[in-house]
């Protein structure tokens, strides 16, 4: 006779295989994915540059923001440890993100304002997100759905930091909407949450088999949606939904809905607050 936990893990087995299957076929069908948009983003620990988090580039009207994961970032702050990112262009010099922080800290979200000089120096290589890339309802679908950002390159386990390798290789992760019951220590809100399956694996963009990285700078990446049965990646079809904030292996990606980012962006910045409200319309 099984227990109730057992009968809940077998529940969960007999969903990977499916899933799996389906995850292939939509790496397969999303052959080219526009990562021009996520930056790693890194910090300066003792004059040592460390990669940190992952960052997502956005405007609206004339003002650019890098949205990010919020915890820690009000702490480097505080310790006048600084964020900086790094241009897309070869020979790119790493920028420091001198700007207006500013954050929701019970939703794990920040945006940081950039400067015309920090903006200018990233739209060369890189494209900023609009409204019209977002969407910023509370609907689930069950579509495909992919997590950019930069994992930290290995080995993870290292504690000196110099010795923390910085990674310029952005992860895709294919995944799907967690359907399973949800534990209530996760801090999972559905109205201000996206939960996606962690299973382990993931697929490569040519349908092969990957493990899953530890997601330690993942903090800050993208979640996309893309349309049902999609059969490109471009970014005309895809809408960012959240920024991820936390994970657990063999288990679950959690993300805040992007509608929290726009919200701190217009009630920061009122010349923002109209081209928000009319670009969700």
């Amino acid at each position: 006779m099984t227990t109730e936990t057992e009968q809940v893990r077998l529940r969960k087995q007999s969903t990977i295989e499916p899933l799996q299957k389906e995850l292939a076929a939509r790496a397969a069908r999303l052959s080219v994915i526009d990562l021009s948009s996520i930056v790693p983003l890194f910090v300066k620990y003792n004059g040592v540059l460390e990669q940190d988090r992952t960052g997502i580039l956005f405007a609206v009207g004339n003002r650019h923001f890098i949205v990010t994961a919020a915890h820690e970032v009000n702490r480097y702050a505080k310790h006048l440890c600084y964020l900086y990112v790094c241009g897309a262009l070869p020979g790119s010099t790493v920028i420091n993100l001198v700007g207006d922080v500013h954050s929701n800290e019970e939703h794990d979200v920040s945006v940081i304002s950039l400067t015309s000089e920090v903006a200018n120096e990233l739209v060369k290589g890189h494209r900023f997100l609009r409204t019209t890339d977002v969407d910023a309802s509370s609907n689930e679908r069950p579509e495909s759905y992919v997590i950019m950002g930069y994992p930290l390159a290995k080995p993870f386990h290292q504690k000196r930091p110099h010795e923390k390798r910085i990674s310029s290789i952005p992860f895709t992760f294919f995944t799907a909407l967690n359907s399973d019951e949800v534990e209530s220590e996760l801090g999972y809100d559905p109205s201000v949450h996206l939960l996606f399956k962690n299973v382990g694996t993931s697929y490569a963009m040519d349908g092969s088999v990957i493990s899953t990285p530890r997601f330690q700078g993942m903090s800050g990446g993208a979640d996309f949606r893309y349309p049902s049965g999609s059969q490109s990646a471009d970014s005309v079809e895809r809408r960012l939904v959240g920024v991820q904030i936390s994970a657990k292996a063999g288990g679950f990606v959690k993300a805040t809905r992007i509608w929290y980012a726009l919200r701190l962006i217009a009630d920061h910045y009122p010349d923002c607050a109209n081209a928000i409200e009319i670009g969700l319309e």
